[in-house]
């Protein structure tokens, strides 16, 4: 224990975040929770769908289910048996940004946990027939993204705004990425970016942290460090002028998602930003686009906006409307005139107030259970932000004054540059949106 360097730092009442880097480079983050016997466990490597090789969006994406299908000698069904055993349960999730695979279990089952989780990343089996097992499970659920107008509206949206940028590209790729896809890419990929000093393991649990690190230290200690080549990507090129994509669909309303780039997590603007939005469209009931587009005019069934915080990159801001056929264009400009306002005029003090008081009440709860705490920590640790970062936020907006945020709506909402993609039927769609001419309209097919 006397090679251990431990920053400890008070999380919460109750809670503590005990820091270790192991040999091997695996950075740990043990925190202390108690209230139940739970122990949550969350290995996240730095490497995600931003890192797929071109034309095989979807890569990070196969890969973060194999490694469910079990590690060398053990079987999914196997797999599955343990964890069950254990009673406990595994996922895998994958960003642009990194993928990860999370374990959770009782506090007695810890060890028993920790061995099995250290398999999984570090020897995971990445069998021939799960691969084509997963890989046609993905080609089948594109079928069901392509039916969901929402999911729809959403990719195209991304790819008229990145263009050709990798985040552009869909995490769970297309049909066209998904059956060129291979093995080998999957493996590739793994064998690139999947090593401990890539990785953060992330622990929550009522165990004392310096025993939670003794177990890392014997079930990961062994796992081998690799050569880790993160590629340079450029950054994504700001919207110029106007981009609008129309996407017939038989539906019988508008989704609308119109938008430009942001900023990122690690922004010294993002509270402000945060604040602003808040006012603008991501307040709920409270924002103005509920209150004016929703209620007043009745203008759509849904009508909201936020900021999409970035990390290597610039986020978005999006504004999305579901709308009638017939209430498209009325809904899409009212909603470009209320960004206006808010660029121009800014905020009043009592919105401010509310939106203070609102993130007050809001941003602890995001470390309430074990599972939002353990997500809220790797969260910072993935954007560099520092420890206890969720209450320096609340400490921070209660300090904005009213000139701040317009400052913020002044230099983070451009309406007269964005992109706007509509799904929707184009059989009933007429477009007439002020400012926007018919070279800038394109109709493109769903994929």
């Amino acid at each position: 224990m006397n090679a251990l360097l431990l920053a400890l730092v008070l999380c919460g009442q109750g809670t503590f975040i005990v820091r270790d880097t192991l040999p091997n480079g695996l950075v740990v983050v043990a925190a202390r929770k108690e209230g139940l016997p739970l122990f949550r466990a969350l290995l996240a490597f730095r490497a995600g769908a931003l890192y797929d090789p071109a034309g095989k969006a979807g890569t990070a994406y196969i890969l973060k289910d194999l490694f469910q299908q079990g590690p060398e000698g053990m079987t999914s069904t196997e797999l599955a048996y343990a964890i069950e055993g254990l009673g406990g349960e595994i996922g895998s999730r994958v960003s642009y940004n990194d993928l990860r695979i999370s374990l959770g279990v009782l506090s007695p089952h810890a060890d028993s946990a920790l061995s099995i989780l250290a398999r999984v990343v570090s020897k995971p089996a990445l069998r021939p027939e799960d691969f084509q097992k997963l890989k046609r499970r993905a080609l089948s659920r594109l079928q069901q993204v392509y039916s969901d107008p929402n999911r729809v509206v959403s990719r195209h949206f991304r790819r008229a705004l990145y263009g050709e940028h990798p985040l552009g590209r869909p995490i769970e790729g297309d049909e066209s990425s998904l059956e060129a896809l291979t093995l080998e890419d999957v493996r590739d990929f793994y064998e690139r970016f999947c090593y401990p000093n890539n990785a953060v393991l992330i622990i929550v649990s009522d165990i004392e942290q310096s025993k939670v690190i003794e177990m890392v230290r014997r079930h990961f200690g062994e796992w081998a460090p690799g050569k880790v080549k993160i590629p340079e990507i450029p950054s994504p090129r700001p919207v110029e002028g106007k981009y609008v994509e129309i996407i017939d669909m038989d539906v019988n309303q508008s989704y609308i998602s119109l938008g430009h780039l942001g900023l990122r997590r690690s922004d010294p603007d993002y509270n402000g930003v945060r604040i602003m939005n808040y006012i603008l469209g991501g307040g709920a009931f409270a924002s103005r686009f509920f209150k004016i587009v929703r209620n007043e005019k009745g203008l759509a069934y849904s009508a909201y906006s936020y900021f999409e915080a970035g990390s290597k990159f610039p986020g978005y801001f999006i504004a999305h409307l579901e709308t009638s056929v017939d209430n498209t264009n009325d809904a899409v400009g009212l909603v470009l005139n209320l960004i206006r306002d808010m660029k121009r005029k800014g905020v009043k003090k009592e919105e401010l107030d509310d939106a203070r008081a609102y993130f007050k009440g809001s941003l602890p709860r995001m470390t309430e259970t074990y599972d939002r705490l353990a997500d809220a920590i790797l969260f910072g640790e993935l954007q560099g932000l520092p420890d206890m970062y969720w209450e320096k936020d609340v400490e921070e907006i209660q300090k904005m004054d009213v000139d701040y945020v317009n400052e913020m709506a002044r230099k983070y909402l451009d309406p007269e540059n964005f992109v706007l993609v509509i799904v929707s039927d184009t059989s009933k769609l007429r477009l007439e949106i002020p400012g926007v001419s018919p070279e800038e309209v394109h109709y493109g097919e769903i994929r």
